[in-house]
């Protein structure tokens, strides 16, 4: 069975004009012609908007919406307000996706009866070079089914970590919106969606291409705003706890690492007194939830020893020298 209705799909901009027309371009070539493609200029300082509005202006489907520069989880919303689909979808706008991609995620959903399809995408470098994890055969997942596999390395991680290559039925987002992280808005948005859907449709093609860029703070030197992504993962965790609890041990385990990891970048760029509170807290945390350590691979627990007794090691060792 075809599933045919409106399509919503929300395109976030800000300072991308050199990447917009390709986006844009890509989206007007879809063979699934239903649709309407909301521009949202994120207070562009460069030439976004008039290329925004210079499409507008050649297809009745683009609307742009215009705001202060608030961040991509604003960016979107606003999109969200304003959309009139059956269906949502959101495409980043320095990214570009495949002229089917629509009409094949539409056929998911009727045949499948889900609530989000998505399809495999490729992720390119600055250098060009493209990376697909997995592709299996497509098939439809239980969201329980989904939410276990999201913390293994593989396909499902990598289709279902944020909210594009994909769309959603409207109903499954509803109220659900995009919260104020610098980092994480992403997965945290997918997990609440998870909750209102039952089946999730895993397509087989890479239908989305999506462009990496050297300044992303999971990726690069680190950055306090990476703070905001144990936040988001901590809303995960609540979200599971609610929706998902045969997987608590999974999500608890997840937090844990990401936090781990983060205090310990906070020591290793000189952040011990100017974080000192936080630092202090997520100490006791570790502290208390230490069993989490057991499902996490070795170097995990060479963390804990450094972020929990580094600083002791240290002064020791230099006591040491300066007694010899």
């Amino acid at each position: 069975m075809k599933e045919r209705g409106k399509l919503s799909i929300i395109v976030p901009v800000c300072n991308l004009e050199q990447y917009l027309p390709a986006c844009i371009e890509s989206v007007l070539r879809q063979t699934y012609a239903d649709f309407e493609l909301i521009l949202v200029d994120d207070g562009s300082t460069d030439g976004s908007l008039d290329v925004c509005q210079k499409y507008a202006r050649q297809d009745s489907r683009i609307r742009v919406l215009h705001k202060e520069n608030g961040g991509v989880s604003s960016a979107r919303n606003l999109g969200l307000e304003h959309a009139t689909g059956a269906y949502i979808s959101f495409v980043d706008g320095d990214d570009w996706i495949e002229p089917d991609l629509y009409e094949r995620l539409t056929d998911d959903l009727g045949r499948s009866g889900a609530g989000i399809a998505a399809c495999q995408l490729d992720r390119i470098a600055p250098d060009g070079t493209r990376t697909v994890i997995e592709r299996p055969e497509a098939a439809a997942y239980s969201t329980e089914d989904v939410v276990s596999r999201f913390f293994e390395n593989g396909f499902v991680k990598d289709c279902m970590y944020g909210p594009y290559n994909k769309i959603f039925r409207r109903e499954c987002i509803g109220d659900i919106r995009f919260k104020p992280y610098a980092y994480g808005e992403d997965v945290l948005f997918v997990f609440e969606t998870l909750s209102e859907a039952e089946t999730v449709f895993i397509d087989d093609f890479v239908g989305y291409h999506y462009r990496q860029h050297g300044g992303s703070a999971m990726k690069s030197g680190f950055s306090l705003k990476r703070l905001d992504y144990v936040k988001a993962a901590r809303e995960v965790e609540q979200c599971c706890a609610r929706q998902f609890p045969r997987h608590a041990a999974l999500v608890h385990r997840w937090v844990y690492g990401h936090a781990l990891v983060t205090v310990r970048q906070l020591l290793r760029n000189g952040m011990r007194k100017s974080q000192k509170g936080y630092i202090a807290e997520e100490k006791r945390y570790f502290k208390a939830n230490k069993k989490y350590l057991r499902g996490l691979p070795f170097r995990y627990r060479v963390m804990y020893g450094q972020v929990m007794y580094g600083s002791f090691l240290i002064r020791g060792y230099f006591s040491a020298k300066e007694n010899a």
